[in-house]
């Protein structure tokens, strides 16, 4: 609830036009914020990955084509919320569900929720990436942004030098 919470106060107390999402988990370098920055001037939604707590490292990227764009984005219709820009039209035009929070005089819009998608359980960040590929925004994902995730250490492996396996985890 909090990160619909958030996108609502977005919405009604502010007349910016990019949110943008970094999880306190996530390290980045001012590089990186100037990519992500750049490239949402250009794209609705676009994000930077980083690998997950695990070894190997994983990256959490469904990619719907093994081409780069013209800018060496990657199209996805689901990645991680932790390091992403999103427009307010993205907000704006997308058509959810509503709920209602005493603190807010409007609907607040749900854009993220856990549900269960062909049988698996997803979580808010898939549920709002699928939800709004569905809409016509795709999520544009830059290999070029280098992320740490903090966990029990520092994962730090690079989306770049391990974009040939995300064809190969998703079948693409």
């Amino acid at each position: 609830h909090v990160r619909n919470e958030l996108t609502h106060r977005f919405l009604h107390m502010t007349d910016a036009d990019t949110m943008v999402c970094i999880d306190a988990d996530i390290q980045w370098d001012w590089d990186a914020m100037l990519r992500l920055l750049v490239l949402s001037d250009k794209y609705p939604i676009v994000a930077g990955v980083y690998p997950g707590r695990v070894e190997p490292p994983k990256f959490v990227v469904n990619a719907k084509s093994k081409t780069l764009n013209e800018h060496g984005l990657l199209e996805t219709d689901g990645t991680g919320m932790g390091f992403v820009a999103i427009h307010r039209k993205v907000f704006e035009d997308m058509e959810v569900e509503e709920y209602t929070v005493d603190t807010y005089p409007e609907p607040v819009k749900r854009f993220f929720a856990e549900d269960v998608q062909n049988g698996k359980a997803v979580g808010e960040d898939i549920y709002f990436f699928r939800k709004a590929y569905a809409q016509g925004f795709p999520c544009w994902i830059d290999a070029g942004i280098d992320l740490i995730h903090h966990g029990s250490k520092a994962y730090d492996s690079k989306l770049r030098d391990s974009i040939h396996q995300i064809f190969i985890v998703t079948g693409k």
